[in-house]
């Protein structure tokens, strides 16, 4: 039991180590994303729609 939590406790610390890491790394975070042709109107639909509420989540 206490090897198990020794090694829970060393990943824990390994992945907090990681994380400061990447909060320390400069510059802007960029994602994009595809849409397939087919999906764009009702896609476009949903966002006009959605503005200002929760845009469809848990709906």
């Amino acid at each position: 039991m206490k090897n198990e939590q020794t090694a829970v406790i060393k990943d824990m610390e390994f992945l907090l180590n990681e994380l400061h890491k990447e909060w320390e790394r400069p510059g802007e975070v960029k994602s994009s994303v595809s849409i397939p042709y087919e999906k764009v109107e009702e896609i476009s639909r949903k966002v006009r729609g959605g503005q200002g509420r929760n845009c469809g989540r848990g709906s």
